[in-house]
Protein backbone atom coordinates (compact mmCIF):
# COMPACT_ATOMS: atom_id res chain seq x y z
CA UNK A 1 0.00 0.00 0.00
CA UNK A 2 3.14 2.18 0.61
CA UNK A 3 4.79 1.89 -2.78
CA UNK A 4 1.02 2.83 -4.06
CA UNK A 5 0.85 5.57 -2.49
CA UNK A 6 4.38 7.08 -2.80
CA UNK A 7 3.45 9.10 -5.24
CA UNK A 8 1.53 10.91 -3.28
CA UNK A 9 4.27 12.32 -0.82
CA UNK A 10 4.10 9.70 1.58
CA UNK A 11 4.89 9.32 5.25
CA UNK A 12 5.07 6.57 7.43
CA UNK A 13 4.76 5.57 11.33
CA UNK A 14 4.74 2.81 13.14
CA UNK A 15 3.12 2.50 16.15
CA UNK A 16 4.88 0.58 19.52
CA UNK A 17 8.47 -0.38 19.87
CA UNK A 18 10.38 -3.74 19.38
CA UNK A 19 12.79 -5.19 17.91
CA UNK A 20 10.92 -5.93 15.22
CA UNK A 21 8.76 -3.32 14.70
CA UNK A 22 11.71 -1.42 14.13
CA UNK A 23 12.69 -3.56 11.42
CA UNK A 24 9.30 -3.12 9.92
CA UNK A 25 10.19 0.64 9.55
CA UNK A 26 13.44 0.09 8.25
CA UNK A 27 12.29 -1.73 5.03
CA UNK A 28 9.53 0.30 4.52
CA UNK A 29 11.89 2.66 4.09
CA UNK A 30 14.09 0.56 2.05
CA UNK A 31 11.62 -0.64 -0.45
CA UNK A 32 9.48 3.08 -0.84
CA UNK A 33 10.27 6.82 -0.86
CA UNK A 34 8.26 7.42 2.03
CA UNK A 35 9.49 9.60 4.53
CA UNK A 36 9.65 7.07 7.23
CA UNK A 37 9.29 9.31 11.27
CA UNK A 38 10.47 8.05 14.52
CA UNK A 39 8.70 4.70 16.26
CA UNK A 40 6.69 5.58 18.56
CA UNK A 41 4.71 4.16 21.39
CA UNK A 42 2.22 6.12 23.16
CA UNK A 43 -0.79 8.19 21.36
CA UNK A 44 0.08 10.98 22.99
CA UNK A 45 3.85 10.76 21.14
CA UNK A 46 1.71 9.30 18.32
CA UNK A 47 -0.38 12.89 17.87
CA UNK A 48 2.61 14.62 17.94
CA UNK A 49 4.75 12.76 15.32
CA UNK A 50 1.73 12.32 12.87
CA UNK A 51 0.76 16.24 12.51
CA UNK A 52 4.61 17.02 12.66
CA UNK A 53 4.86 14.60 9.62
CA UNK A 54 1.51 15.74 7.75
CA UNK A 55 2.69 19.37 7.36
CA UNK A 56 5.49 18.06 4.93
CA UNK A 57 3.67 14.80 3.60
CA UNK A 58 -0.10 14.87 1.76
CA UNK A 59 -0.77 11.15 3.15
CA UNK A 60 1.02 9.29 6.28
CA UNK A 61 0.02 5.65 6.80
CA UNK A 62 0.49 5.08 10.55
CA UNK A 63 1.55 1.28 11.08
CA UNK A 64 -0.49 -0.37 14.56
CA UNK A 65 -0.68 -3.87 15.74
CA UNK A 66 -3.35 -5.69 18.26
CA UNK A 67 -5.94 -8.27 18.60
CA UNK A 68 -8.82 -6.42 17.01
CA UNK A 69 -10.96 -9.16 18.18
CA UNK A 70 -10.49 -8.05 21.84
CA UNK A 71 -11.87 -4.82 22.83
CA UNK A 72 -8.74 -3.72 24.48
CA UNK A 73 -7.21 -4.13 20.98
CA UNK A 74 -10.18 -1.72 19.61
CA UNK A 75 -10.04 0.78 22.04
CA UNK A 76 -6.28 1.17 21.48
CA UNK A 77 -6.87 1.69 17.73
CA UNK A 78 -9.07 4.47 18.50
CA UNK A 79 -7.43 5.97 20.63
CA UNK A 80 -4.96 6.47 17.72
CA UNK A 81 -7.18 7.22 15.60
CA UNK A 82 -8.13 9.96 18.02
CA UNK A 83 -4.82 11.05 18.46
CA UNK A 84 -4.14 11.60 14.66
CA UNK A 85 -8.10 12.01 12.78
CA UNK A 86 -6.79 9.59 10.49
CA UNK A 87 -8.77 7.21 8.30
CA UNK A 88 -8.14 3.28 9.17
CA UNK A 89 -7.99 0.27 7.53
CA UNK A 90 -9.01 -2.99 9.58
CA UNK A 91 -6.98 -6.07 8.37
CA UNK A 92 -7.93 -9.41 9.65
CA UNK A 93 -6.10 -12.54 8.87
CA UNK A 94 -8.35 -15.45 7.92
CA UNK A 95 -8.06 -18.08 10.80
CA UNK A 96 -10.09 -21.61 11.29
CA UNK A 97 -13.67 -20.44 12.32
CA UNK A 98 -13.33 -17.10 10.88
CA UNK A 99 -16.47 -15.17 11.38
CA UNK A 100 -18.04 -11.54 10.27
CA UNK A 101 -18.98 -11.03 13.79
CA UNK A 102 -16.09 -9.82 15.35
CA UNK A 103 -14.94 -8.06 12.32
CA UNK A 104 -18.35 -5.88 12.49
CA UNK A 105 -18.33 -4.94 15.84
CA UNK A 106 -14.86 -3.77 15.52
CA UNK A 107 -16.06 -1.73 12.24
CA UNK A 108 -18.87 -0.34 13.87
CA UNK A 109 -16.60 0.57 16.86
CA UNK A 110 -14.62 2.23 14.65
CA UNK A 111 -17.07 3.38 12.12
CA UNK A 112 -16.32 7.18 12.03
CA UNK A 113 -12.93 6.69 11.36
CA UNK A 114 -13.46 3.83 9.41
CA UNK A 115 -11.72 3.57 5.30
CA UNK A 116 -12.81 0.20 5.15
CA UNK A 117 -11.72 -3.52 5.93
CA UNK A 118 -9.47 -6.32 4.51
CA UNK A 119 -9.73 -9.87 4.78
CA UNK A 120 -6.36 -11.43 4.30
CA UNK A 121 -4.79 -14.95 3.61
CA UNK A 122 -8.23 -16.80 2.89
CA UNK A 123 -7.32 -20.39 2.25
CA UNK A 124 -8.64 -21.55 -1.37
CA UNK A 125 -11.01 -24.16 0.18
CA UNK A 126 -12.64 -21.42 1.93
CA UNK A 127 -12.34 -18.64 -1.33
CA UNK A 128 -16.09 -19.91 -1.95
CA UNK A 129 -17.49 -19.21 1.48
CA UNK A 130 -15.58 -15.69 1.72
CA UNK A 131 -17.39 -14.62 -1.32
CA UNK A 132 -21.00 -16.23 -0.71
CA UNK A 133 -21.21 -15.83 2.76
CA UNK A 134 -19.00 -13.17 4.62
CA UNK A 135 -18.85 -10.45 1.64
CA UNK A 136 -22.90 -10.19 1.61
CA UNK A 137 -22.64 -10.24 5.65
CA UNK A 138 -20.16 -7.55 5.89
CA UNK A 139 -22.33 -5.39 3.33
CA UNK A 140 -25.55 -5.91 5.09
CA UNK A 141 -23.61 -4.87 8.16
CA UNK A 142 -22.54 -1.37 6.54
CA UNK A 143 -18.84 -2.26 7.05
CA UNK A 144 -16.98 -0.89 3.33
CA UNK A 145 -15.22 -3.74 2.07
CA UNK A 146 -11.58 -2.81 0.63
CA UNK A 147 -10.88 -6.71 -0.31
CA UNK A 148 -10.66 -9.96 0.46
CA UNK A 149 -6.96 -11.60 0.09
CA UNK A 150 -6.65 -14.92 -0.98
CA UNK A 151 -4.02 -17.18 1.08
CA UNK A 152 -0.68 -16.95 -1.45
CA UNK A 153 2.00 -19.53 -0.13
CA UNK A 154 4.94 -18.01 -1.49
CA UNK A 155 4.32 -15.22 0.89
CA UNK A 156 4.57 -17.23 3.54
CA UNK A 157 8.23 -18.37 2.93
CA UNK A 158 11.21 -17.42 5.21
CA UNK A 159 14.52 -16.47 3.94
CA UNK A 160 17.92 -18.80 3.95
CA UNK A 161 19.22 -16.01 6.12
CA UNK A 162 16.65 -15.87 8.04
CA UNK A 163 16.69 -19.48 8.99
CA UNK A 164 20.47 -19.65 9.33
CA UNK A 165 19.96 -17.01 12.49
CA UNK A 166 17.45 -18.51 13.75
CA UNK A 167 19.01 -21.94 14.28
CA UNK A 168 22.17 -20.25 14.86
CA UNK A 169 23.74 -21.57 11.98
CA UNK A 170 26.51 -21.13 9.68
CA UNK A 171 25.68 -20.77 6.26
CA UNK A 172 28.87 -22.60 4.42
CA UNK A 173 28.03 -22.30 0.92
CA UNK A 174 26.28 -19.67 -1.55
CA UNK A 175 26.35 -17.06 0.62
CA UNK A 176 24.83 -14.30 -1.84
CA UNK A 177 22.10 -16.83 -2.10
CA UNK A 178 20.78 -15.76 1.59
CA UNK A 179 18.09 -13.78 0.40
CA UNK A 180 15.89 -16.58 -1.27
CA UNK A 181 12.80 -17.94 -0.24
CA UNK A 182 11.87 -21.11 1.12
CA UNK A 183 8.03 -21.96 0.81
CA UNK A 184 8.49 -25.47 2.11
CA UNK A 185 10.39 -27.74 4.44
CA UNK A 186 11.03 -31.37 4.30
CA UNK A 187 12.30 -34.13 6.83
CA UNK A 188 14.84 -36.59 4.93
CA UNK A 189 13.74 -39.82 5.28
CA UNK A 190 15.16 -41.22 8.50
CA UNK A 191 16.03 -44.88 7.05
CA UNK A 192 16.57 -46.24 3.42
CA UNK A 193 14.28 -44.38 1.30
CA UNK A 194 14.56 -43.62 -2.33
CA UNK A 195 15.01 -40.13 -1.47
CA UNK A 196 14.18 -38.62 -5.09
CA UNK A 197 10.74 -39.47 -4.98
CA UNK A 198 10.12 -38.67 -1.41
CA UNK A 199 11.93 -35.22 -1.76
CA UNK A 200 10.27 -34.17 -5.22
CA UNK A 201 6.89 -33.88 -3.81
CA UNK A 202 7.50 -30.61 -3.03
CA UNK A 203 8.85 -27.57 -4.73
CA UNK A 204 10.96 -24.33 -3.11
CA UNK A 205 12.16 -26.23 0.18
CA UNK A 206 14.55 -26.46 2.64
CA UNK A 207 15.99 -30.13 2.95
CA UNK A 208 16.83 -30.83 6.90
CA UNK A 209 18.42 -33.79 7.86
CA UNK A 210 21.73 -34.97 9.74
CA UNK A 211 25.20 -34.11 8.27
CA UNK A 212 26.15 -37.56 8.12
CA UNK A 213 23.15 -38.59 5.67
CA UNK A 214 25.16 -37.84 2.25
CA UNK A 215 22.48 -40.26 0.40
CA UNK A 216 19.59 -38.41 1.28
CA UNK A 217 21.91 -35.06 0.53
CA UNK A 218 22.98 -36.58 -2.91
CA UNK A 219 19.46 -37.60 -3.71
CA UNK A 220 17.99 -34.22 -2.83
CA UNK A 221 20.20 -32.47 -5.47
CA UNK A 222 18.41 -32.91 -8.97
CA UNK A 223 14.72 -31.86 -6.65
CA UNK A 224 13.98 -28.33 -6.46
CA UNK A 225 15.74 -27.62 -3.51
CA UNK A 226 16.13 -24.02 -1.93
CA UNK A 227 18.86 -24.77 0.46
CA UNK A 228 19.99 -27.71 2.66
CA UNK A 229 19.86 -27.88 6.34
CA UNK A 230 22.85 -30.32 8.23
CA UNK A 231 22.88 -31.11 11.48
CA UNK A 232 25.33 -32.92 13.49
CA UNK A 233 29.13 -32.29 14.49
CA UNK A 234 30.07 -33.67 10.84
CA UNK A 235 31.23 -30.96 8.41
CA UNK A 236 29.72 -31.76 4.85
CA UNK A 237 31.51 -33.55 2.72
CA UNK A 238 34.00 -32.67 -0.46
CA UNK A 239 31.52 -34.03 -2.90
CA UNK A 240 27.95 -31.89 -1.46
CA UNK A 241 30.03 -28.81 -1.17
CA UNK A 242 30.83 -28.76 -4.50
CA UNK A 243 27.88 -29.69 -6.12
CA UNK A 244 25.68 -27.78 -4.19
CA UNK A 245 28.39 -24.65 -4.72
CA UNK A 246 27.85 -25.50 -8.60
CA UNK A 247 23.99 -25.53 -8.44
CA UNK A 248 23.90 -22.10 -6.01
CA UNK A 249 22.21 -23.84 -3.33
CA UNK A 250 23.78 -23.22 0.30
CA UNK A 251 23.97 -25.38 3.01
CA UNK A 252 23.62 -24.14 6.66
CA UNK A 253 25.43 -25.94 9.20
CA UNK A 254 24.05 -27.05 12.56
CA UNK A 255 26.21 -28.53 15.03
CA UNK A 256 23.05 -29.73 16.91
CA UNK A 257 20.55 -32.03 16.54
CA UNK A 258 18.08 -32.42 13.84
CA UNK A 259 14.60 -32.91 16.47
CA UNK A 260 15.23 -29.51 18.39
CA UNK A 261 16.33 -27.98 15.08
CA UNK A 262 12.84 -28.90 13.92
CA UNK A 263 11.29 -27.28 16.74
CA UNK A 264 12.89 -24.10 16.41
CA UNK A 265 11.96 -23.39 12.15
CA UNK A 266 8.56 -24.56 13.29
CA UNK A 267 8.49 -21.21 15.10
CA UNK A 268 10.07 -19.58 12.64
CA UNK A 269 7.52 -20.36 9.73
CA UNK A 270 4.77 -19.64 11.98
CA UNK A 271 6.09 -15.73 12.72
CA UNK A 272 7.16 -14.99 9.53
CA UNK A 273 6.82 -11.53 8.61
CA UNK A 274 6.97 -9.58 5.11
CA UNK A 275 10.57 -8.59 5.04
CA UNK A 276 11.41 -9.87 1.97
CA UNK A 277 12.28 -7.50 -0.94
CA UNK A 278 11.35 -11.02 -3.52
CA UNK A 279 7.97 -10.98 -1.73
CA UNK A 280 7.11 -7.33 -3.20
CA UNK A 281 6.25 -8.02 -6.92
CA UNK A 282 4.00 -11.14 -5.79
CA UNK A 283 1.98 -9.05 -3.22
CA UNK A 284 1.48 -6.14 -5.54
CA UNK A 285 0.03 -8.62 -7.91
CA UNK A 286 -2.43 -10.16 -5.14
CA UNK A 287 -3.56 -6.20 -4.54
CA UNK A 288 -3.79 -5.52 -8.22
CA UNK A 289 -5.98 -8.09 -8.27
CA UNK A 290 -8.16 -8.24 -5.33
CA UNK A 291 -8.06 -4.62 -3.04
CA UNK A 292 -10.54 -1.99 -4.53
CA UNK A 293 -8.11 1.51 -4.34
CA UNK A 294 -10.62 3.44 -6.10
CA UNK A 295 -12.44 3.21 -3.04
CA UNK A 296 -9.57 3.93 -0.86
CA UNK A 297 -8.99 6.98 -3.02
CA UNK A 298 -12.48 7.96 -2.42
CA UNK A 299 -12.69 7.72 1.49
CA UNK A 300 -9.36 9.57 2.32
CA UNK A 301 -10.06 12.13 -0.54
CA UNK A 302 -6.96 11.55 -2.83
CA UNK A 303 -6.58 10.81 -6.58
CA UNK A 304 -6.39 7.79 -8.20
Amino acid sequence: LARKLQAQGLGYLRLADSAQVNADALFVSQATQAEVGPVVEADSALGRAYQDMARSRRVVIVEGEGNLSEASGVEACRHSLEATGAQAVLIARYTPGFSAGPLVAAAQRLAPHLAGVVVNAIPQPKWNWAMSTLRPKLHEAGVPLLALLPEVWRLCGVSVGEIAEQLGGELVTCPEAADELVENLMVGPMAVDPAPHHLGRKANKAVITRANRVDIQLGALPTNTVCFILCGPEYPTPDILIETQNRGIPIIRVEGKLLPALDLLEGLFGQVRFHQAKKLPVWEHVLEQHFDFGALYKRLGIAA
